[in-house]
């Protein structure tokens, strides 16, 4: 009998790609064409690689996990405030400020500013179909100056968001 706190919990990512893997093995065993068989084995092998690398995984405090998620979710939030956020949470500024560099590597400013600065680069190297301005992306990416936005991108990037996608 396993012990309910023993039985690992996995988190699918945000492209489903274990969940659609596992689709494709459903599909192929009921379907079953002439090479069905070696098709199941290397899906089978493939969650497996899955299953293996979530174990291997480092669990992250399910405070960051929720802290991060709520950053992610408010990247185009212009009016976003951090220490606010940070009063919902049931430790003290600084020892949650602590927790988050060790379970990161980085303060909550500076991960919100990597994800908005990641998330831009997405929309500048889909921005040519799109004809999206900079000054538009700064926007989407919680920035209301672009030139300020600009200067931050560079700064991590190395270069200007005109410069990004030549």
């Amino acid at each position: 009998v396993v012990s309910v706190d023993k039985v690992p919990r996995f988190k699918d990512n945000e492209s489903s790609d274990f969940y659609s893997v596992l689709l494709q093995l459903y599909k192929e065993f009921h379907i079953k064409r002439s090479n069905w068989r070696n098709i199941t084995e290397a899906l089978l092998n493939v969650l497996n690689q899955y299953m293996i690398s979530w174990v291997s995984e480092k669990r992250k405090n399910p405070l960051i996990e929720k802290f991060e998620n709520i950053l992610v979710s408010n990247i185009a939030n212009k009016h976003l405030i951090i220490s606010k956020l940070m009063k919902d949470i049931p430790l003290s500024e600084d020892h949650f400020r602590k927790l988050f560099i060790k379970e990161t590597g980085k303060t909550p400013i500076e991960y919100l500013t990597g994800k908005r600065i990641d998330y831009a680069i997405q929309l500048l190297e889909t921005r040519s179909g799109s004809g999206m301005t900079i000054k538009e992306i700064a926007s989407y990416v919680g920035y209301d100056d672009p030139y300020y936005f600009s200067r931050v991108f560079k700064k991590i990037t190395g270069k200007s968001p005109t410069e990004w996608n030549r």
